[in-house]
C-alpha cells in the first residue's frame, strides 16, 4: 500500500467495526455467512475473510475495522506501551532517536513473542515504514531536533527549588504589596559579530549553500536588559570588550543606552553597580516607593557594593535558584529568543549593505537598535511574566512531567555522611503507572531498557564541591550578614603556594664563547703553577684552573674590585675597603661578565673537597 493512498469510492467496503463482530460471532455461533451477510448488509466475501481471520487467531489479535489492522504487529495496548516510554524518556532529556525506537520494538516484539516480518530479525530492527506508520497512529509524537540542555539545568529545575523560589516571591509581594509595574525582571545576553544567518532562496538539491559573515569567531558584545510585568523596559546597558569607553561605540543604539567597557565584555560587579545607577534613574525608585528586581545568582549581581547601593534606593533583590532562568525567567522565555532572530535578520542586512566590510564591536549598537524594539514588545514580555508564573502569580504553572528531568540524579544522601548545606532535590513526581504497562502476559519496554538513573552519591571531603547558591532575597539582612561573612572568610583563607617549578630560578649557562675566551688566562695560570709536589698544592690549582675555565674566577693580573661595607654614622656613610685595587690593566677575559656560581656546582665542588681529604 502506497503512503499516500487514498480510497476511491465513498461507500464501497465502509462498516462498522462492532456490526462485523457481531455478524463473525453469529457465523462462529452456527448460521451460514449468506444469511448473516443478507441480514446485516455486508458482503458475504468481506464476512467470509473476517470468519477465516477469526479462526486462525485468538480473539484479542484480531481487529474488525475495514483497513489494513489485521496485519499490524503490535496490538493497540502493545503501541500504546511503546509510546508512553519514548515520551517518557523525552521528557527526562533522554529520548530515543528514530534508530534506537525500531531497536526498542524490535526487541519487545521478541520478548512478548510477537510474529513479525523477517527483515526485523535479519537487521535486529524494525523496519522504516512501520516506525513512519507508528508516528501516524500516534499523532502525539514526532520526530524533533531537541535542544542542548546541560546536566545542571536539568538536575535544578526541580520541586524543591522552584517551591523556594515562589515562597520568597510571595513573601515579599505581600510585605511590600508591588503592582505589576513594579516588577522587574533583569538579565544580560552576548551579541557577537558572527551572526546565524537567515534561510535563503538557493539552489534546490545543493549539498552546500553560503552566506556571508564577518569571520570564523566572533567578539561579545554584553546586553543587560530590564522589562516589568506590564511590557515596558529600560534603555539597554551595553559592556564593550575594551579598556576605555568611548561615545562613538553606542552610535545607533536605542535611545537612552549606556555603555561601558570591560576587558572581557561581561558584566562585572563594578558595572553591575553602573547598571543601577542607570535603572535608578529611568525607574525613579526610591525608599518610599521601592520596585521588585528579579536576577539570577551570577557572581556579578552579588556584591556588598551592590546591596548597598540598591537598599538605599528603594530596589528588593530577589533571585532565581541556580540553573534554572530557561523556565522561570521572563526575559529567556519569550524575548531573548526574538531578539536574537531579529539581531541576525538586522546582520544579514548589514553586510549586504557593506561588502567585502567584516563586522566590527563598533557596528553592533546599529544592529541592536534594529532588533532591539521589534522583540521588546508588550506582547513578548507580558508572556514571559505570565508563562513562568511570576505574575499573574500561579505557583502551579508548572505540571508534573515537567520535573522528570531531575528524577535522573534523585538520590538519598548516604546516612553515615553530613548532608551538605545545598538545596536538596525533592522527588520528582513520576508518571503514574499505566494499566498498560502492569498487565499481565506483557515485558514492558521498561523492563527491557530501564530510565537512566545516576549511580548512589559519593562521599568524602574531596567530594564536597564548591557550595551552592539558592532563591534568596539579596537585600534582607540575614542574607547581607552572610555575604559579609563569606567574604571575611574567603580574605582570612590562605593563599595556595605557588609550586616549585614556577618559583625556581634559572641559574644562567656556561656558554663555549665563554669558556673559549678563558683559554689564554688558563695558559697563564698553568705557567705561574708553583714547583710544589705537594698534592694539596696540585688540588688548589686544579681547582682554580676548573673555576677559571667554566667562568668563575678571574685570571691573575686583573682589577678587582673593592668589597665594601656600609656602616651608618650620623647620617653619613663610610666606606671601608678590604682590597685594593692593583694597577694592571684589565685583560679582555676579565671585563667578560662573571655568571653566578649555580648551587648544584658549588655541592659538587665541597663533595670532591671532602673526598680528597
Amino acid at each position: 500500500m502506497g503512503r499516500s493512498w487514498k480510497r476511491k469510492t465513498a461507500t464501497h467496503g465502509i462498516f462498522d467495526a462492532s456490526a462485523m463482530r457481531q455478524a463473525v460471532d453469529e457465523v462462529i455461533g452456527g448460521k451460514s455467512v449468506r444469511v448473516v451477510s443478507k441480514e446485516r448488509g455486508l458482503k458475504k466475501s468481506t464476512l467470509h475473510r473476517y470468519v477465516l481471520a477469526r479462526q486462525k487467531q485468538a480473539e484479542g489479535r484480531n481487529s474488525y475495522k475495514p483497513n489494513y489492522d489485521n496485519a499490524r504487529v503490535f496490538t493497540d495496548q502493545q503501541e500504546t506501551m511503546l509510546a508512553d516510554y519514548c515520551l517518557t524518556a523525552s521528557r527526562m532529556h533522554y529520548g530515543l532517536p528514530p534508530k534506537q525506537c525500531c531497536k526498542l520494538a524490535h526487541d519487545f516484539a521478541v520478548a512478548n513473542k510477537v510474529q513479525v516480518p523477517v527483515s526485523w530479525h535479519k537487521n535486529s530492527c524494525a523496519g522504516y515504514e512501520w516506525f513512519r506508520a507508528f508516528l501516524k497512529r500516534q499523532p502525539h509524537l514526532s520526530v524533533r531536533v531537541p535542544e542542548a540542555t546541560s546536566l545542571s539545568r536539568s538536575t535544578s529545575f526541580n520541586k524543591q527549588n522552584v517551591s523556594s523560589f515562589f515562597d520568597n516571591l510571595r513573601s515579599v509581594l505581600d510585605k511590600h504589596g508591588f503592582e505589576p509595574q513594579d516588577i522587574y525582571n533583569v538579565d544580560e545576553s552576548g551579541m557577537t559579530t558572527v551572526h546565524k544567518p537567515s534561510k535563503v532562496v538557493a539552489e534546490k538539491g545543493c549539498k552546500q549553500v553560503g552566506q556571508m559573515t564577518s569571520a570564523e569567531r566572533g567578539v561579545l558584545v554584553t546586553v543587560c536588559a530590564a522589562v516589568n510585568a506590564v511590557g515596558n523596559f529600560v534603555p539597554p546597558f551595553l559592556v564593550f570588550p575594551r579598556v576605555h569607553f568611548k561615545e562613538h561605540m553606542l552610535k545607533g543604539a536605542p535611545t537612552g543606552s549606556v555603555g561601558v567597557a570591560n576587558v572581557s565584555g561581561w558584566m562585572n560587579v563594578e558595572n553591575f553597580t553602573v547598571f543601577l545607577q542607570h535603572f535608578v534613574k529611568h525607574v525613579k525608585c526610591s525608599s518610599e516607593k521601592p520596585v521588585l528586581m528579579l536576577i539570577d545568582n551570577h557572581e556579578s549581581h552579588i556584591s556588598l557594593g551592590s546591596l548597598k547601593f540598591a537598599k538605599e534606593n528603594g530596589i528588593i533583590m530577589v533571585t532565581f535558584p541556580p540553573h534554572c532562568s530557561h523556565k522561570l525567567q521572563p526575559l529567556d522565555r519569550t524575548v531573548f529568543g526574538p531578539l536574537k532572530r531579529h539581531y541576525n535578520v538586522g546582520c544579514d542586512s548589514w553586510m549586504l549593505r557593506n561588502p567585502g566590510k567584516p563586522m566590527t564591536i563598533y557596528d553592533i549598537a546599529e544592529v541592536l537598535g534594529y532588533a532591539f524594539p521589534l522583540a521588546f514588545t508588550p506582547t513578548n514580555v507580558k508572556s514571559g511574566f505570565e508563562v513562568s508564573g511570576i505574575y499573574p502569580f500561579n505557583r502551579e504553572i508548572f505540571r508534573d512531567h515537567e520535573y522528570l528531568s531531575s528524577s535522573v540524579t534523585d538520590r538519598p544522601f548516604p546516612a553515615h555522611a553530613d548532608a551538605p548545606d545545598v538545596e536538596p532535590e525533592s522527588p520528582a513526581p513520576q508518571s503514574p503507572p499505566n494499566s498498560l504497562t502492569t498487565a499481565r502476559g506483557f515485558v514492558s519496554p521498561v523492563q527491557l531498557r530501564p530510565h537512566p538513573k545516576a549511580p548512589p552519591r559519593k562521599t568524602g571531603e574531596n567530594c564536597a564541591g564548591r557550595k551552592k547558591r539558592k532563591s534568596v532575597v539579596l537585600t534582607s539582612t540575614p542574607v547581607k550578614q552572610q555575604l559579609e561573612a563569606e567574604l571575611q572568610q574567603r580574605k582570612l583563607k590562605p593563599k595556595k603556594k605557588k609550586s616549585t617549578t614556577a618559583s625556581r630560578k634559572i641559574e644562567p649557562r656556561i656558554t663555549a664563547k665563554q669558556v673559549k675566551k678563558n683559554t689564554a688566562a688558563h695558559s697563564s695560570i698553568a705557567s705561574a703553577r708553583p714547583t710544589a709536589t705537594s698534592t694539596a698544592g696540585h688540588r688548589r690549582a686544579g681547582l682554580a684552573s676548573r673555576k677559571l675555565n667554566l667562568g668563575l674566577q678571574s685570571p691573575p693580573g686583573t682589577i678587582t674590585r673593592p668589597r665594601t661595607n656600609r656602616v651608618a654614622n650620623s647620617n653619613k656613610i663610610c666606606r671601608s675597603t678590604s682590597t685594593q685595587r692593583t694597577s694592571t690593566p684589565r685583560s679582555a677575559a676579565s671585563r667578560m661578565p662573571l655568571p653566578r656560581e649555580p648551587t648544584w656546582l658549588a655541592a659538587w665542588q665541597q663533595s670532591r673537597m671532602g673526598n680528597h681529604k
